[in-house]
């Protein structure tokens, strides 16, 4: 047979309760560049990661000067 805890509804919503009280709050976001925002302040970034990134982007070209600084005088 089965045993009364298991049909104890308010012993399934103190459980329920608990659970609730540990998850954080939820959010809304309006755009997924905001939930991306978020999630990237949230993540640290691993040192040996950041290290080949940055690496990476030295290595990278720098782009053109774009055309209205090279057709006035002074443009670099």
């Amino acid at each position: 047979m089965n045993s009364p805890s298991q049909f104890n509804p308010h012993g399934r919503q103190e459980t329920q309760a608990r659970q609730q009280s540990q998850r954080p709050p939820a959010q809304e976001f309006m755009a997924v560049e905001d939930l991306l925002r978020h999630d990237a302040a949230q993540t640290p970034v691993p040192p040996n990661v950041a290290g080949r990134l940055r690496e990476s982007l030295a290595r990278e070209p720098r782009p053109a000067a774009s055309w209205w600084r090279r057709l006035l005088p002074g443009g670099k």
